[in-house]
């Protein structure tokens, strides 16, 4: 994973307690897309905790289209 995460600009995860750290770890700049359907919702938490931590972005499900996508990540990388 470690090349991953170095060969990539932005990262698009779920929020999973794993995702995160390994984002927080990298620094990377995220884009979180938690799944709202885990048992208590804490993907979501974890969204609002690395964006309150990192600045990474959250976009929920309803609002996930392509042309959502590619804003955030051209913010991101100042396109």
């Amino acid at each position: 994973m470690d090349m991953t995460y170095a060969a990539t600009d932005v990262v698009v995860s779920r929020a999973g307690s794993v995702a995160c750290t390994e984002i927080l770890v990298t620094g990377k700049p995220a884009i979180l897309i938690p799944l709202p359907t885990i048992v208590d919702d804490h993907q979501t938490k974890n969204a609002y905790i690395m964006a309150d931590v990192m600045g990474a972005r959250v976009i929920t499900e309803d609002e996930l289209d392509s042309s959502s996508l590619t804003c955030i990540i051209d913010e991101i990388v100042g396109m």
